[in-house]
C-alpha cells in the first residue's frame, strides 16, 4: 500500500474529471449557440431550456470537482498517520480506506480503494480511530490493520 501512488492516482482521476467536465460544458454551451441560430419558437425554448438545465447541473459538478482538486492538493501524501485523520490511508481486512474527498472506489496499484470524506458518516466513525480498533460498516464490523 504505497500512500503516494495511492495519491497520484486520486489525483490523475480527480484532473482528469475536471478537463472531462470543461469538454462537455464547452460542447453543450456550442450546441446552445447552434440552436439560438438554427431555430425559433417553441422548439428553441425546449432546446435553449434543456441545455440550460444540463449547464447547470454541469457547472455545479466542475464546482464540486475544482473543490475537490483544491483539497486533494493540500494533502501531504509522505505524512505517516497514526490515527485516522485527513489524508489517512486505512486498510482494514476487506477494504482500503483513503480518507480524503468523497469520490468513491477507483483503483491504484492493481488494487481496489474507496475515497471518503472525513463529514461523510463513514468518515466520522474512522477520524481518530487507531490501528487495531473495530469500526462498523454498514451491517458488517471492520478491524482497522494499518494507517499510513
Amino acid at each position: 500500500m504505497n500512500k503516494e501512488m495511492v495519491y497520484k492516482a486520486l489525483l490523475e482521476l480527480v484532473s482528469s474529471n475536471l478537463s472531462e467536465l470543461l469538454t462537455t460544458i464547452e460542447k453543450v454551451q456550442e450546441s446552445v449557440e447552434g440552436e439560438e441560430k438554427s431555430t425559433a419558437g417553441d422548439k428553441y425554448e425546449t432546446a435553449r431550456a434543456m441545455a440550460q438545465n444540463e449547464l447547470t447541473q454541469l457547472n455545479r459538478q466542475l464546482a464540486q470537482t475544482k473543490q475537490n482538486l483544491s483539497v486533494l492538493q493540500r494533502i501531504q501524501p509522505g505524512t505517516v498517520h497514526q490515527e485516522c485523520q485527513m489524508g489517512s490511508l486505512i486498510k482494514t481486512a476487506t477494504k482500503n480506506l483513503y480518507l480524503t474527498v468523497g469520490i468513491g472506489k477507483f483503483e491504484a496499484e492493481g488494487a481496489n480503494y474507496i475515497a471518503i470524506s472525513p463529514v461523510s458518516p463513514i468518515g466520522q466513525v474512522l477520524l481518530g480511530k487507531k490501528k487495531g480498533d473495530s469500526i462498523k460498516i454498514g451491517p458488517t464490523e471492520e478491524h482497522i490493520l494499518e494507517i499510513t
